[in-house]
């Protein structure tokens, strides 16, 4: 299963990292991201969720072949589109800095995950509470947008999705651990690290934005 899920988490990654140098290096893919800036969050926004929807809530979808892989693909291409229209707006440099950040920030985590004795597996409630927190956190900074806001939301952020990074870890890890994903929900394993990863990498950017400023 490690095996498997690593194929497809670097294929997501490379697809979304590789869209965002594109976009970031391709001038005219820059003006036509922004002329179009409009209808392409939405449909992205809407394939993105739908997809989401139903890796999550059907399970003999997302365990079937080749359904699992086209709704993976769909959903990384609409991610490598919202967050190819998100990056384009910060600074090369503080792009490459955050990327890199990222990178060390998941080594380190995974590996903390892989070979620490606690067994954050049984976290699950705590995290979901700490999620949904986060998400009325963060609709109120969108209704009360300030600087020292964004700030604490962004860092936040990056704690609870580091901690949602080494949930998912030892879930896919299984051994001794109390819960443990099914070896046939690769597909969705692959898309909750990735999904935890791209957020870590978003907030830390917003954090970058913020202090370059």
């Amino acid at each position: 299963m490690i095996a498997i899920l690593s194929f497809f988490l670097k294929f997501q990654l490379m697809l979304t990292f590789g869209a965002m140098a594109f976009v970031m290096n391709y001038e005219p893919a820059q003006d036509w991201m922004l002329e179009n800036s409009s209808w392409i969050f939405i449909v992205s926004l809407m394939i993105l969720f739908s997809s989401m929807c139903a890796m999550a809530c059907c399970v003999d979808l997302r365990r079937k072949t080749p359904y699992n892989y086209l709704l993976l693909g769909v959903f990384t291409i609409a991610e490598a589109f919202l967050l190819s229209m998100v990056t384009m707006r910060f600074p090369s440099g503080v792009i490459l800095m955050a990327i890199g950040l990222t990178t060390i920030v998941v080594f380190a985590l995974t590996i903390f995950a892989i070979q620490t004795k606690i067994d954050f597996t049984t976290c699950g409630g705590v995290l979901l509470i700490a999620g949904v927190l986060f998400i009325i956190f963060t609709i109120v900074v969108m209704f009360f947008p300030s600087h020292t806001l964004i700030y604490i939301q962004a860092s936040i952020g990056v704690a609870l999705f580091s901690l949602y990074l080494i949930y998912d870890t030892q879930l896919m890890m299984g051994g001794d651990r109390k819960n443990f994903i099914s070896p046939e929900d690769y597909i969705f394993a692959a898309l909750s690290i990735y999904l935890d990863i791209v957020n870590i990498f978003l907030y830390i950017l917003v954090l970058l934005g913020l202090i370059d400023d």
